[in-house]
């Protein structure tokens, strides 16, 4: 199993302060994550902006919730609440899904980071 992707693939992700916007590329068969540390509810506006669905769920008390599929070209918004860690699961095991979004509450130490997804 895969633990961290190197630094080079975390700038991929694109975050500035005052915008709080981003985007991702999720390799094939891997899960975008962030979170888990914040103390207040973090709310995502986004866009599947690639070719690939995206599955949302959050990961809370140790559990994993699935919340919804975003399907290609789909707008999306989601609520984490503090504490949970965000999931954003490439559903392709040959191509790359992408993201991007906007962080619309102010989260300071918001930890990113990519894994292998787990098998379904």
């Amino acid at each position: 199993m895969r633990s961290f992707m190197p630094l080079a693939a975390i700038a991929i992700l694109s975050i500035s302060v005052p915008a709080r916007a981003g985007q991702t590329i999720i390799p094939a068969g891997d899960a975008f994550m962030f979170g888990g540390e914040q103390t207040a509810p973090v709310a995502i506006n986004g866009r599947n902006s690639g070719r690939i669905p995206v599955e949302i769920s959050a990961e809370v008390q140790g559990m994993t919730v699935y919340l919804r599929t975003v399907a290609p070209g789909q707008d999306f918004e989601q609520v984490f609440g503090s504490g949970q860690i965000a999931i954003f699961r490439n559903t392709s095991k040959t191509a790359r899904a992408a993201l991007q979004f906007d962080l619309t509450d102010e989260v300071k130490d918001l930890e990113m980071r990519y894994r292998l997804a787990p098998e379904k």
